[in-house]
């Protein structure tokens, strides 16, 4: 015969000095142990409150969520003596600075490498340009306006000024669309040349200032992208030894603050009345002794056995 295992509603009530404790103890880490709203169950008129708890664990959850941010934060049990010492906000502190200093050498690194990367991809559309651009640049007559020009508007240039002697682009690459490369404009028709040019779509590339022709600040950008690339990884390196030293530490610390949120969102399930709590809760048949046993160990506490009901029922009902 298929057998409906029960589900005992236990009231348990003691002084509120004893609730955190009782909480801890006997309703967390057993799945066969449910707390519920005890004001739920009790007459409006009684003169019971919900206890007055700050749940200030929410906000320090966060702060280690972002300390370890990115880091292997393992799953430990809980250090409760760490996470109520007076030194630890000095302890985390010092480790959010030692973590803040390699992660701000190492966000340094990588902006570097990314300004190298954009140097070559815009360099490396002019490769075939043998010019060192630092003098090209200081022409004093002449401005030089380097970029990319839609196909479409090319062939409008050759058919409409193909006779301009002001007016010619000079392509070095190409992709699907476009064509990359420079138009040169005497300084007194740079106005006249750059409307021409702005009418076909010219799309102006602003090169930063570098030596040498684009091939060579191509090779030389790609040097100093290996170069980075080391010192990434060895800065990465860097970042994960500070956090080797601390990440049990701060694991047990991170479970603590995790618990106790939990435990002050579950004495919120109590009814206060002085200096006195009520708690309700439903307990399975084969956890019925664990509990009791648990909540003898916590001090001066009274159980009484209220209603029973098969765990069917009692799905069904906190299912609605």
């Amino acid at each position: 015969m298929f057998f409906d295992e029960k589900i005992q509603l236990v009231w348990v009530d003691g002084s509120v000095q004893l609730l955190e404790s009782f909480v801890q103890k006997c309703c967390m880490g057993d799945e066969r142990v449910h707390p519920t709203t005890a004001s739920d169950k009790m007459s409006a008129g009684m003169g019971f409150a919900p206890p007055e708890i700050e749940n200030n664990w929410a906000q320090r959850i966060e702060e280690m969520e972002q300390m370890a941010q990115g880091l292997e934060l393992p799953v430990v049990e809980p250090a409760f003596e760490d996470a109520r010492s007076p030194k630890l906000d000095g302890y985390l502190q010092r480790v959010k600075t030692a973590l803040d200093e390699k992660r701000n050498i190492l966000k340094d690194l990588e902006a570097q490498q990314v300004l190298c990367q954009q140097g070559i991809e815009q360099f490396s559309h002019f490769e075939e340009l043998d010019v060192d651009l630092s003098k090209a640049l200081e022409c004093e007559y002449i401005s030089i306006r380097f970029g990319k020009l839609p196909k479409a508007g090319f062939e409008t240039l050759l058919r409409e000024h193909g006779d301009d002697p002001y007016v010619f682009f000079i392509r070095c690459s190409e992709d699907k669309d476009f064509y990359w490369g420079m138009y040169f404009a005497p300084r007194e028709k740079r106005a006249l040349v750059d409307g021409i040019f702005a009418g076909l779509y010219f799309e102006r590339v602003r090169l930063p200032g570098a030596g040498g022709t684009p091939k060579e600040i191509v090779e030389n950008l790609q040097h100093n992208v290996e170069i980075l690339r080391s010192q990434i990884l060895q800065a990465q390196d860097q970042l994960q030894q500070v956090w080797g030293a601390e990440k049990w530490r701060c694991a047990g610390i991170y479970a603590s603050f995790c618990s106790l949120a939990r435990v002050a969102e579950l004495c919120k399930c109590a009814a206060v009345r002085g200096e006195h709590f009520f708690y309700a809760v439903w307990v399975e048949q084969t956890a019925m002794e664990a509990f009791v046993s648990r909540c003898e160990s916590v001090g001066k506490l009274h159980m009484a056995m209220d209603m029973t009901l098969p765990r069917k029922k009692w799905k069904q009902l906190h299912q609605q």
